[in-house]
């Protein structure tokens, strides 16, 4: 499972568990690994549908997405925007997967679907799916390329977005006051959409 360590990791910040993770400290990737494994696992790992659970090992896939975020995101001052971002780096290699799936099932005209990827109830076409699919993911190729170096305003968005949190809990989860959401998100969108449509 995770490596055991002599230091007590619990009770340590995200922020200096990143840390020492990029100093070395073995016991704190581990730590890390854990702490949002267990987050993952208890928030998105019953949504992924069976094709999915068949194909990742949760565990590899958070090793994995932590493993990213460490690398890619130089500085960080918020412990929730760090969360955003590991989970930003999990949907997306989610989402890569599904379109895969998808793009082979239409191909071969056979349906890979889990229980939370049938199409829309109005009758939607895998055509229809795909295409939305695909923009899911490149709405979060743009947002895995801005966050690491706007990652509260990339935060701001992805919790609103797409995590559906109301400003007030995005503002309790990044420890900023409402305004400051406000402004993120503001900033964000803007940046998302230059990104998205030139």
């Amino acid at each position: 499972m995770f490596a055991q360590g002599s230091t007590d990791v619990a009770g340590e910040s995200t922020l200096a568990l990143v840390r020492a993770a990029r100093a070395g400290s073995r016991d704190a990737w581990s730590g890390l690994v854990e702490r949002y494994y267990t987050l993952w696992l208890a928030r998105y790992h019953r949504s992924l549908g069976s094709t999915i659970h068949k194909l990742y090992d949760t565990q590899d896939l958070v090793q994995s997405a932590v493993g990213d975020a460490l690398r890619d995101l130089p500085q960080l001052e918020n412990d929730g925007a760090f969360f955003t971002w590991v989970t930003s780096i999990l949907r997306h290699k989610v989402a890569l997967r599904r379109r895969q799936l998808r793009r082979e099932s239409s191909a071969e005209g056979s349906s890979v679907a889990g229980p939370q990827e049938q199409p829309d109830a109005e009758g939607s076409s895998p055509e229809a799916d795909l295409a939305r699919l695909d923009s899911y993911v490149q709405t979060l190729d743009a947002i895995l390329e801005l966050f690491p170096s706007r990652p509260e305003p990339m935060a701001s968005v992805v919790l609103l977005y797409l995590e559906g949190l109301p400003p007030r809990e995005i503002a309790a989860r990044l420890g900023r006051s409402l305004a400051t959401v406000y402004r993120w998100v503001q900033e964000g969108t803007d940046l998302l959409k230059a990104r998205l449509d030139p």
